[in-house]
């Protein structure tokens, strides 16, 4: 069921994502989120997604996998926390996962938000900038990127970038509008431009990079909007590159000439 708490935020690019984050009514059959720990849970999931290719790669899978639940995920969350000063629980075990016949994620089920309660319970606000994409980051990302790796052998850097890079799409889309606290947009652009957070690496440090357009680009163009590390899309040969892609073009060799994602210069 539809948060209508959060209808303010899906409009314009963010309208698509409207019915991605429902209440704990919703009826439609899930998958515990702390369960996709379970190595034999997250391989069915991703076994699913597999066989829809002709020549599935399983590093491939998992990260294209992961980029279509990480934009469910962090797309809504991210914007409520921006916009509304409203901090979801999106903890990998608050959430279940509503996949597809695929297996892919289509909608995530707040479980923090009980039959019977008004919707703004559970939904906090005025967090302190220092602990407020805890429950995002740090309770859902990072676990799940860990699993993800484990199971499938895709480098966790690969999966981070993709985590980043739809961060990076949020700060971008709501910078400029009007904002409930206030102090939510200048928070979620220090966790891309800080090496370190919570006194370790910052995993989503500068995931994207806008490199001046070369070649035969109109004189004046924008820069272009390049991902730091490639997602691996092209392992799988019926995907084209994705338009953020580092690579300047498909490479001809498969995974087994490849050692792993590339960087951009």
């Amino acid at each position: 069921m539809t948060l209508s708490a959060l209808n303010a935020l899906f409009v314009g690019p963010l309208e698509g994502y409207r019915d991605r984050l429902v209440s704990a009514e919703d009826p439609r059959p899930s998958v515990r989120g702390a369960d996709l720990l379970d190595p034999r849970v997250l391989t069915e999931q991703l076994d699913r997604f597999a066989r829809t290719f002709a020549a599935p790669e399983p590093r491939a899978v998992a990260s294209i996998w992961a980029k279509q639940h990480f934009s469910i995920l962090v797309v809504p969350a991210l914007a409520a926390n921006i916009v509304l000063d409203l901090v979801l629980p999106v903890a990998l075990d608050a959430v279940e996962i509503i996949p597809d016949a695929g297996g892919l994620t289509r909608a995530l089920k707040l479980r923090g938000l009980a039959p019977g309660r008004h919707e703004s319970e559970g939904l906090t606000r005025d967090r302190a900038p220092a602990d407020r994409f805890d429950a995002l980051i740090d309770a859902h990302l990072a676990p799940l990127v860990d699993a993800l790796a484990a199971v499938s052998g895709v480098a966790p850097r690969v999966l981070w970038s993709n985590a980043g890079n739809i961060f990076e799409f949020v700060v971008r889309r709501t910078e400029g509008l009007p904002q409930e606290g206030g102090a939510g947009h200048a928070a979620a652009a220090r966790v891309l431009t800080s090496r370190r957070r919570s006194g370790a690496p910052n995993p989503l440090f500068e995931p994207i990079r806008y490199v001046p357009e070369v070649g035969d680009a109109p004189e004046g163009s924008p820069p272009r909007r390049v991902r730091k590390v490639c997602c691996l899309r092209y392992f799988i040969p019926d995907q084209s590159l994705c338009g953020a892609c580092p690579l300047p073009a498909r490479p001809e060799a498969g995974p087994a000439g490849t050692s792993g994602p590339r960087r951009s210069a």
